[in-house]
Formats: C-alpha cells, structure tokens, sequence
C-alpha cells in the first residue's frame, strides 16, 4: 500500500508543519453528511427530538477535540493526539448513524424485505433453509454468535492495537472507513428498510430451539415502533441496531482483513472476515444481498480513502 498522508505526530512537527489530513477532512465530511440527513429527517418527519439526551456524547466529544487540539501544541506523544481523535469521531460518528437510521424509519418508506427475498432466490440462495439447517448444528451457532456479538470489540481492539505497534497509516484507514460506511449505511437504510429474514419467512419458532434467544429479531419491538410513527419524540433511548440493508456486520468483518492485511496475521484476519461474515445470516438475521451491498459499500470507501491520500 502507497504512503498515506496522516494526522499530526510530533515526527513531522520536528522538520516544520505537520502535514494536511485528508483522513480527517474525509471523516468530518461524512460527519456533515451524516448530520444533514439527521437535520432532514427531523424537519420532514416532524419528529421532536430531546436533545439534552444526547448533549452529554457532544460535551464529551467536544472535550477530546480540545485533548487532541492540546496534545498537538505541546508535542505530546502520538498515542494522546490519535486516542482522542479517534475517540471524539467515533463518538460523532455512532450518534449521527444512529439517529439518522432509527428516526429515519419514522419516515415511513415501504419496506424492501419481498425485494431482498427475490434477489436471493434469483441468485440461487435460500436463506430460511439455510438458517433452519444451521439452527440444527448446537456448537456451530455457539461459535457465529460469539463471533457475531464481539466483531465490535475486535475491530477496536485492532485499532488500539495497531497504534500501539506504530501502525498509524492503517489504523486512521481502519477508523474512516467503519465512520464513513456507518453513515453510508444509515442513510441507504431511510430509504430502503427491512425488517430481517428472520422475521420476513417467519422463523421466529427457531428462537430459543437452536438459535439464541434474540438472534435476528432483537431489534423487532423497536423496529415496528419507530416504523409505525406512534411515537414521535425521539430519544436516546430510541437508539438500537436496526439497519438490516446493506449489512454494517459485513463491513466489520472486513474491516478485520483490512486491519491485518500487512501483517503476519492476515490469514487470521481472513479466518475472522469469513466467521463473523457467516454468521450474520443465522444470528444476524440478514439476506445475502445484505453482505453483498455491505461489500460494496466497504469496497467503494476504502478505494476512496486511499486515493484521496
């Protein structure tokens, strides 16, 4: 992989100005995108919103911006400039996405789910069967859900772990491309919500009887309430994962090749891509156009980010 330009670091600042950040300027820019549509929805909706909920992740993510502003004045150690930064925009970053895809779904737009069903059946795929087969092998969905449930945690246990190791470059890459296709995904998601496979082909009855109690249908009470419009003030407690198309769990799985592609373990980086991918069907509760479109979103920004650099 070519250079690429990054944040602030003392190194630079030795031999004059630090150099120009267009990993920064591609975040804050999916950042405003991210609020504009935040700003949209709540006009046409007509959704009242309570705000003070969400002003305590703002005051925070102002203060690490100042952390970050402080940590370049005084030449402090790369680590405190790249942990706050990181920190603020995540924080911005999992706000915007969130609010933009659950009070989006007040909004009404028909649901796709009969579409995404035909698309997998036109390609040969038979999600309910294959969800049903899987459900019958114990140890196996185990296993997915593990993977499932800590893809989260295992990609920012990467990045942290990459900034340890002196892995900026790839580590700034790795932060862009989960802000950007979040934002990405939650705006696709206004406009072409799903319920979930699980629900669509009815296969409620696996709960409990050989998938995990929740798997593909946690979101269902929240879903149906936002969707319905029944209540139209929003809160941070509204906040849940609602977004089924295009998948964002694809995106974390990639974005563990992604962390691991230059190291020596890209082969594990791989192994984690194809279980958490997997597993999204069963436990998550998608289609396969899901992953597909999640592939294609993860795809395009990555090409972006790195020839912007």
């Amino acid at each position: 992989m070519s250079d690429i330009a990054i944040p602030y670091s003392p190194a630079i600042a030795e031999h004059g100005r630090a150099q120009p950040d267009p990993v920064s300027l591609a975040i804050v820019t999916a950042l405003v995108a991210g609020l504009a549509a935040a700003s949209m929805i709540v006009a046409i909706g007509a959704i009242t919103v309570d705000y003070l909920d969400f002003l305590p992740f703002v005051i925070v993510a102002a203060a690490l911006l100042l952390l970050a502003r402080y940590a370049e004045w005084r030449r402090l150690h790369y680590l405190t400039y790249d942990a706050a930064r990181m920190s603020a925009y995540a924080t911005l970053g999992l706000l915007a996405c969130g609010f933009v895809a659950n009070a989006g779904l007040r909004l009404g737009f028909p649901l796709i789910d009969a579409d995404l069903a035909t698309i997998d059946a036109a390609i040969g795929l038979d999600v309910a069967a294959a969800t049903r087969a899987a459900a019958e092998h114990t140890a196996a969905i185990q296993f997915l859900a593990a993977v499932y449930n800590a893809s989260h945690i295992a990609v920012a246990a990467l990045i942290v772990g990459l900034l340890f190791c002196g892995q900026r470059v790839i580590a700034w890459e790795m932060v862009a491309t989960a802000i950007i296709t979040m934002q990405a995904v939650a705006i696709l998601s206004v406009f072409m919500p799903a319920i979930g496979a699980m629900a669509h082909f009815n296969l409620l009855d696996l709960q409990g009887n050989g998938l995990p109690v929740g798997a593909g249908v946690y979101h269902l009470a929240a879903f149906e309430a936002a969707y319905s419009g029944s209540d139209q003030v929003f809160e941070l407690a509204d906040m849940e994962g609602l977004v089924t198309f295009p998948s964002f769990h694809t995106v974390l799985a990639l974005l563990l090749t992604q962390g691991l592609a230059h190291t020596r373990l890209r082969l594990l980086g791989v192994a984690a891509t194809c279980a958490v991918i997997v597993s999204t069907v069963p436990i998550g509760g998608h289609y396969v156009i899901d992953l597909v479109a999640g592939f294609a979103i993860w795809a395009l920004t990555v090409t972006v980010i790195r020839r912007v650099q």
